[in-house]
């Protein structure tokens, strides 16, 4: 493959066997491309919709970030039916983009996989300490709510 974007993903086991997922010619999900757009000003969407008709990907180069961004999939840590999406103030102030799903009264499943994502968001942080110790405790700020 020479044009176009490429996604793979892989895994070690706990006693380092390698596992070989996916292989495909596409951009990565869980907004990555988004993610990167905001911190790069490159857009991978249009580049890689280019890539594939034939045309130029004009603009495309390595660029160093502004800023401390990263994007967060919603989910519940149990099931039942969604109430509402609690947000801390602190987070409130670092949602850039925010895309849910559900409205209250729909059913809502225990996060086990990407199929039981509740929407999608994409954060912007002051600092790279800040982005890291929120990410690591987001139940603190972002809270699906169930009855």
């Amino acid at each position: 493959m020479k044009t176009g974007a490429l996604n793979f993903d892989f895994v070690f086991s706990e006693n380092g066997q390698f596992y070989f997922l996916e292989l495909g010619p596409r951009n990565g999900g869980c907004l990555i491309p988004e993610v990167i757009c905001h911190a790069t000003e490159i857009d991978l969407i249009e580049c890689t919709v280019n890539a594939a008709l034939g045309l130029p990907c004009n603009g495309l180069a390595m660029k160093p970030t502004q800023g401390y961004w990263s994007s967060y999939m919603v989910h519940s840590l149990k099931s039942g039916t969604f109430k509402e999406l609690w947000l801390s103030d602190q987070i409130k102030a670092k949602i850039i983009e925010q895309d849910i799903w559900v409205k209250p009264g729909d059913k809502v499943n225990k996060y086990l996989g990407s199929n039981d994502t509740l929407g999608t968001m994409i954060l912007k942080f002051d600092s790279m300490e800040e982005m890291l110790e929120m990410v690591d405790n987001m139940e603190r700020d972002i809270r699906v709510v169930v009855q």
